[in-house]
C-alpha cells in the first residue's frame, strides 16, 4: 500500500503457492555523462615499474614496450628514487610510476606519498598493483595521490586505459 502497488497470492493444493506483486515506478530521468578522456596512444610516455617481483616487471615491461612507452623499472625506493632523479636531470620526467603494492623490502603507500611531496616528483602520476583488495582501499590511495588501483594479474586492457585515462587527466594538453 505505500508504494502504491498490488500483490496476489494463489495456493494450490500439492503444488505451492505463487505470489505476484507489482510496483508502478516513474521513469528515471537520465544524467548527462561526464566524458572520459583518453590518450589515443600512449608512445613515448615514460613509465616506471617498481615491483621486487621479476615476473610483473617483465610482464609489465612487454606491455608497456608493446605500447611504445619508455620503460624503467626498479626493485625498490632507493632505486625508483634514483632513476627517478635522473630522469629529472635528462628533462625527461617520468610520467607515471606503477608501484606493487605486495613488495617485500619497501612500503608503497609511504613510497607515494613522498613521491607526491617532493615538489619535482608531485606531478609524476602513481598507480597501484594489488593481489587483493579490502574495501576502503580505493579511497585511502586517492587520498594520498594514487590515480589509479588495478588488481593483479594485470588485464592488459584494463592497464591500458587505466593509464591512458589518468595520463590524459593529468597533461590534458597531450591528448
Amino acid at each position: 500500500e505505500r508504494m502504491k502497488g498490488s500483490i496476489e497470492a494463489e495456493s494450490k493444493e500439492d503444488s505451492g503457492i505463487v505470489v505476484k506483486f507489482c510496483l508502478p515506478f516513474e521513469k528515471q530521468v537520465e544524467k548527462e555523462e561526464v566524458p572520459i578522456f583518453k590518450l589515443k596512444n600512449l608512445a613515448d610516455k615514460h613509465v616506471m615499474a617498481v615491483s621486487d617481483d621479476l615476473d610483473i616487471i617483465r610482464s609489465l615491461k612487454e606491455l608497456l614496450t608493446s605500447w611504445h612507452c619508455r620503460f624503467d623499472d626498479a626493485s625498490d625506493k632507493q632505486s625508483a628514487l634514483e632513476k627517478l632523479e635522473i630522469a629529472l636531470d635528462e628533462d625527461a620526467p617520468v610520467d607515471l610510476i606503477i608501484i606493487d603494492m605486495q613488495m617485500t623490502q619497501t612500503a608503497p603507500e609511504e613510497f607515494a606519498v613522498e613521491i607526491k611531496e617532493n615538489p619535482d616528483l608531485f606531478n609524476t602520476q602513481i598507480i597501484m598493483l594489488s593481489d587483493f583488495g579490502r574495501r576502503g582501499d580505493a579511497q585511502r590511495l586517492k587520498s594520498i595521490g594514487v590515480v589509479g588501483y588495478l588488481p593483479k594479474p594485470v588485464v592488459p586492457e584494463q592497464l591500458y586505459d587505466c593509464i591512458a585515462t589518468v595520463l590524459a587527466s593529468a597533461f590534458p594538453s597531450r591528448r
